[in-house]
């Protein structure tokens, strides 16, 4: 057993441009968008309903402007009016980081929360990045960035290293349900990061914005998995507060079928396939958030707290030459963060997050059985 705590801070100061324009001048492709109180339910099992935010948009810009347009203004014998149209458009966070002179890679994952994937395999569609798994959901995985590995990449959520967010066991293995998109900064990482990474660094972004709103999903799939996500948010516009809460729930059996080598009655290894007997995963993680937004002396202020456990078994050696039947993987994540954001004119920006988490991790090995690969006790382990 193990126990590394840690604690981690991060202070940055930069300049910042505006990303929203107002008028005829504005960004091509930008437009306006109107956000329901309610941004969005999802029910997926296989198939997916469409947030109600899209349709609720679609009703208002179809029905309320033909009702205005309808009425006629009343006007006198003498006089005549014309209506003033008014055009507001804006560029979008994503939008506006393609635009900039930043060398990122802007992947939007919403096509991607209608259907069953994890984020890993999100990532491993997008040129320039590999990820390589050992098997299902909730295996280890190496992802590589124009042929750069581990240690030479970073990887943060808004901004935070995932190990001080409560992700502590792999990008891949975050939802996508919880994630607007996907930054990917290659070579030069810029300074707001505060790495000193050599290949690049992967920024999660989650679904922060103002208003009330409440998201739901639920994904089943092949080899027993399951995937649930929670996202509720309530803000109050007139005083910034906010409280923000998101859980995840993921597990399978990944007992699908592989080719290994066993021995036949005299002894001889010859080709089979069997299924996966030992190779469960479940995982678990609650986040919660408050604070204030769009205030005169922060722009951001917010104190977060999470836990996740994690439980996988082990199925085999690196090699998978020796199957196993009982060792098992723990481990357990809690800490706080507490960022604070202020933009203090167009060129000077102040951002803090101060960080402590504690990481547990356990092995456990204390089988009494040498297993075969087809789930049977072959013999007894010397004690």
């Amino acid at each position: 057993r193990r126990t590394l705590p840690s604690i981690m801070s991060r202070t940055r100061i930069l300049g910042r441009s505006k990303s929203l324009s107002l008028g005829p001048r504005a960004a091509a492709g930008a437009s306006a968008k109107f956000v329901s109180p309610c941004n969005s339910f999802c029910l997926s099992m296989q198939a997916y309903t469409s947030p109600m935010s899209r349709t609720f948009i679609v009703i208002v810009l179809g029905l309320i402007p033909q009702g205005l347009l309808a009425q006629e203004p009343k006007q006198d014998s003498d006089d005549s009016s014309e209506a003033e149209v008014i055009v507001v458009e804006g560029q979008s966070g994503a939008r506006a980081l393609e635009d900039s002179a930043t060398a990122v890679n802007v992947i939007r994952t919403a096509r991607d929360k209608k259907k069953s994937a994890d984020l890993g395999e999100v990532l491993a569609r997008t040129q320039g990045i590999s990820v390589r798994r050992s098997g299902g959901l909730g295996s280890p995985e190496r992802i590589s960035l124009n042929g750069l590995t581990d240690e030479q990449i970073r990887f943060f959520i808004d901004g935070v290293p995932l190990a001080f967010a409560g992700y502590p066991f792999g990008v891949a293995n975050v939802p996508v349900n919880l994630i607007e998109r996907v930054e990917d900064y290659r070579g030069v990482v810029p300074v707001a990061f505060g790495a000193d990474a050599l290949g690049g660094a992967i920024n999660l972004v989650s679904n922060i914005a103002e208003g009330t709103r409440s998201n739901a999903s639920y994904q089943i799939g092949s080899f027993g998995t399951h995937r649930v996500t929670a996202d509720s948010q309530l803000y109050n516009d007139r005083t910034g507060l906010f409280a923000r809460a998101t859980a995840f729930y993921d597990r399978t059996d990944n007992d699908f079928e592989i080719d290994v080598e066993v021995p036949n009655a005299r002894g001889q290894p010859v080709a089979a396939q069997v299924d996966r007997f030992h190779d469960g995963y479940n995982a678990l993680g609650v986040n919660l958030e408050a604070g204030v937004l769009e205030r005169d002396w922060a722009d951001r202020v917010s104190l977060k707290a999470f836990y996740t456990d994690l439980d996988r078994d082990i199925q085999n050696n690196v090699v998978m030459t020796v199957p196993f039947g009982e060792p098992t993987f723990a481990q357990r994540s809690v800490g706080l963060n507490l960022q604070y954001q202020n933009r203090f004119d167009d060129r000077l920006e102040f951002d803090a997050v101060l960080g402590y988490s504690r990481e547990r991790r356990e092995f456990l090995d204390v089988g009494e059985c040498v297993y075969t690969w087809f789930g049977a006790c072959g013999q007894a382990r010397p004690q």
